[in-house]
C-alpha cells in the first residue's frame, strides 16, 4: 500500500532533497559528505548486521541488544 499524503514521509523526502540539493544532486559529492558525517560521528555508530533486531529497530548499544538477542 502506497501512503502519497504521510506528512512524516513528506518531511523525510524534502530533508533527503534539501541535503542533496546542497551537493548539486551530485551522487559523489553526497556520498563524500555521508562519508564524512560517517567519519565525524563514528562512536554513535553500531557496526555490523547483528545490531539489528527482527523489528528493524537499531539498538542504543550492542550491551543493550546483546542482552536479549544473544544466541547459544
Amino acid at each position: 500500500m502506497l501512503v502519497k499524503d504521510n506528512p512524516v514521509i513528506s518531511r523525510i523526502r524534502d530533508a533527503r532533497h534539501s541535503i542533496s540539493q546542497r551537493f548539486d544532486h551530485d551522487p559523489k559529492k553526497l556520498v563524500a559528505h555521508y562519508m564524512e558525517l560517517q567519519e565525524k560521528y563514528q562512536g554513535r555508530l553500531i557496526s555490523g548486521v547483528d545490531s539489528v533486531g527482527k523489528s528493524g529497530v537499531v539498538a542504543e548499544s550492542k550491551e543493550e541488544y546483546g542482552a536479549e538477542h544473544h544466541e547459544e
